[in-house]
């Protein structure tokens, strides 16, 4: 008796410390807002380059409350439904909250789209007036979005065909406009214009020649973000080697000199870098070696550097 009494003790304990595990979560908050001086706030919009004025509206109103994505998708979802008042949207919205206030989102909303609309946008809010707000966002998404379409279907091509990187440097500039276009596609039509695959293969059209042997030899299995960020670290990778800490181009001790006797200076043919000048252990083969975490494609140029008809004949004049 005295082992179960124990025993129900120990479970009645565990109980009781789940239950106050609970209570923890329950008092646990999310993160507060951004402060609003660090939130890029909307231009005013007069007509132009709606897309780009809309994203911004969003994320200021979400950072203000997240009830707005909410809402304004909602809002959005109507089309060419006229809204007749702010108690039509309020009886669609599952959530209470904006339910119960849905007078003050639509005061928030109203003086937000005053500041930051202009020309006949703006006199289309203040002629529809605090209660026809929702009415008034929902003409402004709607026009906004049918004139962006040519400009939606020009950026899908943008996207299928991206501008290759001139170079190197180029990469990081090429690929985040690439990107951008990605972004407005899916925001303006609500579906990623590429599956993950094919952002992989249409991300090897930016690259210069290089880099596009490097992926398909190093991230055949990888993702598309994992394949982006090897990139970037080879492209670091690559210019570290060239400052000469590590480089392929760095000057090579002598031959014997701070190595022993047991090695010799030797060249290597990496399609990537040229020719390479290195101490080696005597009488290994070039062509036998790494470098690096990979094979190097080797090749055979006309004559090796010092190693030319008239290196040699310059050599053997010199020892005679």
């Amino acid at each position: 008796m005295g082992a179960i009494r124990k025993e129900n003790l120990e479970l009645k304990a565990k109980i009781r410390k789940e239950e106050e595990n609970e209570d923890d979560d329950e008092e646990l908050k999310d993160l507060k807002s951004l402060d609003p001086k660090d939130v890029e706030k909307p231009i005013k919009f007069d007509g132009k380059d709606f897309l780009t004025w809309h994203t911004v509206l969003m994320n200021y109103m979400k950072n203000k409350d997240a009830s707005w994505k909410i809402l304004m998708e909602t809002i959005q979802k109507k089309g060419d439904k006229i809204i007749r008042n702010g108690k039509e949207i309020a009886n669609e919205m599952e959530d209470k909250r904006i339910k119960k206030f849905i007078g003050t989102y639509e005061f928030q909303l109203f003086h937000v789209l005053l500041n930051y609309t202009a020309g006949d946008t703006r006199n289309k809010v203040l002629l529809l007036e605090q209660g026809g707000v929702f009415e008034a966002y929902r003409g402004i998404y709607k026009k906004g979005i049918n004139r962006s379409e040519d400009m939606i279907i020009y950026l899908h091509a943008a996207v299928l065909h991206p501008e290759p990187a001139k170079n190197e440097e180029d990469i990081e500039k090429a690929t985040m406009e690439w990107r951008k276009n990605i972004r407005i596609v899916t925001q303006a039509t609500g579906n990623p214009p590429l599956t993950p695959s094919q952002e992989k293969t249409l991300y090897l059209r930016i690259l210069p020649e290089l880099y596009q042997k490097f992926v398909k030899k190093e991230c055949r299995s990888k993702s598309y973000e994992e394949t982006e960020q090897a990139v970037q670290d080879e492209i670091q990778n690559q210019k570290k080697g060239r400052k000469g800490k590590g480089s392929v181009n760095a000057v090579t001790p002598k031959e014997g000199e701070e190595h022993g006797e047991d090695v010799e200076e030797d060249w290597m043919w990496s399609e990537y870098y040229g020719w390479i000048c290195f101490m080696a252990a005597k009488g290994q083969r070039s062509d036998e070696r790494k470098y690096g975490n990979s094979d190097v494609e080797m090749a055979t140029p006309e004559a090796e550097p010092g190693k030319g008809t008239k290196s040699k004949e310059r050599r053997e004049s010199a020892q005679s």
